[in-house]
């Protein structure tokens, strides 16, 4: 079975709509709504710095995570990496897409600013905002991953 992990900084914005997107339960063809992802439990909702959520599998047995990695992605993904053979595992099976430049500044710069309470509001704004154009890029992205499974 292969895992597929999709990473950005907090592991609750572009990681989750591309996971969604992954396992279906986004349309790829539709823009959604932010009161549309907001639904998902996931979206949104940090759960603290790293860490890997599980969010679904595919029909086709692909195992869907999510991934928060900070300012340093490469080094999480090469811990990822690392380990998997620890637990029997061999690095072929995953695959790891690093969002975070896959994004829009503005994208960026909202998730940023949505961790303080007094500028929450204006990281929400922009991430609404941004979310009309980086859609459309997290559904290339995972369109290239499903095309290679």
């Amino acid at each position: 079975m292969k895992l597929v992990i999709y990473a950005c900084f907090s592991g609750t914005h572009a990681a989750v709509v591309a996971a969604l997107i992954h396992l279906g339960w986004l349309k790829p063809q539709v823009l959604p709504s932010w009161e549309e992802l907001d639904k998902h439990p996931e979206f949104n909702t940090p759960t603290g710095r790293g860490g890997l959520r599980f969010l679904g599998r595919t029909g086709e047995g692909y195992a869907v995570y999510t991934a928060a990695i900070g300012n340093d992605g490469e080094l999480v993904r090469r811990a990822v990496q690392s380990f998997l053979p620890l637990v029997g595992r061999k690095p072929t099976e995953v695959v790891w897409l690093d969002l975070s430049q896959q994004v829009s500044l503005l994208w960026r710069a909202g998730a940023f600013l949505q961790r303080y309470s007094a500028l929450y509001w204006l990281g929400t704004l922009l991430l609404r905002y941004s979310l009309k154009k980086d859609y459309w890029r997290l559904v290339k992205v995972v369109g290239k991953v499903r095309a290679n499974q």
